[in-house]
């Protein structure tokens, strides 16, 4: 579940335009009340990063992964975990992370998985998990019906 890129777009330009000082506090009030602002928790995890507060940082890059369980997140988690001294969690996240790519290397299945739940969606009659899946197919070039 993810904000819609205009969305995106609009909370990132209203609380965190290019050319204004980092707004750490701004910026966790208004995850507070739009938790799916992932650009919100990049910009807070690497401001407290540079203030090397990396306890604090660990906690948003934690929820970051947890909200969107993407590779680069858990990357990112294993770093700052790795900086917080928490052995345990970045190795945790490093192994997430490498579990991720292996299911990458295996393209072939993740479409199969794809279109076999976007088929399923359709005759559920979940349109909005059929077009979730048939945009990420289209995405690559693909119909659902190969």
């Amino acid at each position: 579940i993810c904000l819609p890129d205009w969305r995106e777009a609009e909370i990132s330009a209203e609380h965190a335009p290019a050319d204004a000082p980092p707004q750490p506090g701004a910026w966790w009030e208004e995850l507070q009340k739009e938790p799916l602002w992932q650009t919100g928790y990049m910009l807070l995890a690497d401001n407290l990063e540079q203030e090397a507060n990396y306890a604090s940082a660990l906690g948003v890059r934690l929820l970051t992964a947890s909200f969107f369980p993407f590779l680069t997140n858990y990357q990112a988690l294993a770093n700052t975990a790795s900086l917080a001294g928490n052995t345990e969690l970045a190795q945790h996240a490093a192994d997430k992370a490498e579990h991720i790519l292996g299911m990458l290397d295996d393209a072939d299945g993740l479409i199969a998985k794809a279109r076999g739940m976007a088929r399923w969606a359709r005759q559920a009659g979940e349109a909005d998990l059929e077009l979730l899946y048939a945009g990420w197919l289209r995405n690559l070039g693909l119909t659902i019906d190969a």
